[in-house]
């Protein structure tokens, strides 16, 4: 929530099937049918003649925003579900991953919240990795914690410190552990 995903403070955890996003895909969206709105898309053959396949399923009524999500490419693949609840002044909300993109299976998690006060921002999260099955520590963990200030609807000020905890062996995360103090200014175009 609190850094749309970007940056040094980005999911670290969560994972696609590998390459997913670097081809060309065609893709359906279903209309709105109440709250529901499902999704297709079709990758083409990569170099091992391996076509992707991503299916989403998103429903949001009101606070209540739910959605899963699968995507396969060849061996690699992953299944997430997420829920997010808006009550007043706090936002919480969190996904579940269990995927297979390095020969084993792995699950992974994360819990955010968000606390509004006027034009400020109070961000927290926490994610787990477990090990990748047959990699004994290969473990990870990610927490982070932010303020924004919006100063129009397009433009913020924030500041964050996030650390990941990498695995031991593979180091897939961050290379080792990884700690980043940061402030910026953000506009949306």
């Amino acid at each position: 929530m609190h850094n749309h995903d970007t940056g040094t403070s980005a999911d670290k955890l969560y994972t696609d099937a590998n390459g997913f996003n670097g081809s060309r895909k065609v893709a359906y969206r279903t209309p709105a049918m109440g709250g529901f709105v499902g999704e297709i898309a079709l990758q083409e053959a990569n170099g091992n003649g391996d076509r992707g396949v991503d299916l989403a399923a998103n429903y949001d009524m009101g606070k209540l925003h739910l959605g899963a999500g699968f995507s396969k490419l060849g061996d690699d693949k992953q299944l997430a579900l997420r829920a997010l609840y808006e009550l007043g002044p706090v936002t919480f909300g969190g996904y579940y991953q269990r995927d297979n993109v390095l020969g084993g299976n792995r699950n992974n998690f994360r819990l955010s919240a968000q606390y509004t006060m006027g034009a400020t921002e109070l961000h927290a999260n926490i994610g787990a990795a477990s090990d990748i099955q047959g990699l004994p520590g290969s473990s990870a963990h990610q927490f982070t914690f932010g303020v924004n200030q919006n100063l129009s609807k397009r433009t913020k000020v924030y500041a964050f410190f996030t650390r990941v905890g990498d695995d031991d062996k593979l180091k897939i995360y961050s290379a080792g552990n990884f700690t980043s103090v940061a402030f910026g200014v953000r506009h949306n175009f």
